[in-house]
């Protein structure tokens, strides 16, 4: 059995009480509103300690992703994005990181290298580009943004038309480097929060240019460099046109469709997981406008599509039915824990 499959670290968990006072001052029960009645609040004796939701204060005082999930401080997002050896496609340096109690001492040593203050050229890295595996991947994702622009609607939210200077400016947005920066500090500061894709097995070369730039967005919104950040937001309204024009997001398309193919389910698994995370940075960093639009109807089609996953029963088998070890389908093991994941998250916990 996996012992060590995705490890969830939730900002919402607490120990306390939900009520410390059980028996109110009897008087307390008048319903009546009088200037002269004694509230329950004023009746609780003063060293009386209070049960306290510091984590709803947090959520309504802050603003984006950084501030409003731990996600680490300023230091300790500038030190994760400057570690360059851990890279997209690896996992053994930054399993070393979610190891144990969400320890930050690896990232606090002295020797680290510091986070850069200069862009580097964008024409000192194409050569480079042409040979990274990644640079496929930054292809499938420039040509998804220009169709998408290109073919907005009337009431489309993007505000952007497709120029040379734009493809330019996406292609430097996404190229390899920036991808591989911008999914290290999504797997080192975002995953804990939000364990739905199985980390090991994800191959960066082999998921989908959706997901991809979805978990590059929330990577570039948690970067420690501001210009990550407005280059992040520059891309909200396209990439989420991008990621919900997706056919496997088509509502009907479950119906049609005998989700029994396990290829077939790992492509929609992997266009809900993109979705997932476009409602996300858009609910925490957007505009108030894409806000409503995320709530109002995104989020709907989400959920809708996501009822899809269930007709195959998001349960696991009855392993201790299995006599032959041999037997025991990690493929299929790790699909169903994603997708049981991925339904919880996404139903439950938004």
């Amino acid at each position: 059995m996996p012992s060590n499959f995705l490890r969830q670290a939730s900002p919402f968990t607490t120990s306390l009480p939900l009520f410390p006072f059980i028996n109110p001052p009897q008087e307390t029960l008048d319903m009546s509103i009088s200037p002269w009645s004694t509230s329950w609040c004023e009746s609780i004796p003063i060293g009386t300690s209070h049960t306290k939701f510091e984590f709803l204060s947090k959520f309504t005082t802050t603003f984006g992703i950084a501030n409003s999930f731990s996600c680490g401080s300023l230091r300790q997002r500038r030190q994760v994005a400057a570690i360059e050896g851990l890279d997209a496609e690896g996992t053994s340096d930054t399993d070393d990181v979610l190891q144990g109690n969400w320890s930050w001492e690896f990232s606090l040593r002295a020797d680290l290298p510091h986070f850069p203050t200069e862009p580097k050229s964008s024409l000192s890295g194409l050569h480079e580009w042409a040979r990274d595996p990644l640079v496929f991947k930054t292809q499938e994702i420039v040509d998804g943004l220009k169709e998408t622009i290109q073919q907005k609607s009337r009431k489309s939210p993007i505000t952007i038309t497709w120029s040379k200077l734009i493809e330019t400016t996406c292609l430097q947005s996404f190229n390899p480097a920036n991808l591989r920066k911008f999914l290290r500090i999504f797997w080192c500061l975002w995953y804990p929060n939000c364990p739905i894709i199985h980390k090991p097995s994800f191959d960066p070369k082999d998921a989908s240019a959706c997901l991809l730039v979805s978990m590059a967005i929330i990577g570039s919104c948690l970067s420690p460099d501001e210009r990550d950040n407005e280059m992040a937001k520059g891309w909200f309204d396209a990439v989420e046109e991008m990621v919900f024009d997706d056919d496997w997001l088509d509502e009907d398309l479950g119906v049609a469709t005998p989700f029994q193919d396990v290829t077939a389910e790992s492509q929609r698994l992997q266009s809900l997981q993109a979705a997932y995370f476009v409602c996300l940075y858009q609910n925490w960093e957007g505009s108030d406008s894409s806000k409503a639009r995320i709530r109002r109807h995104r989020y709907n089609t989400l959920i809708a599509v996501a009822r899809s996953l269930q007709r195959t029963s998001a349960t696991h088998q009855d392993f201790s039915l299995l006599n032959d070890e041999s037997m025991f389908e990690w493929a299929r093991f790790i699909g169903m824990e994603t997708k049981i994941r991925f339904v919880i998250r996404a139903c439950f916990s938004w």
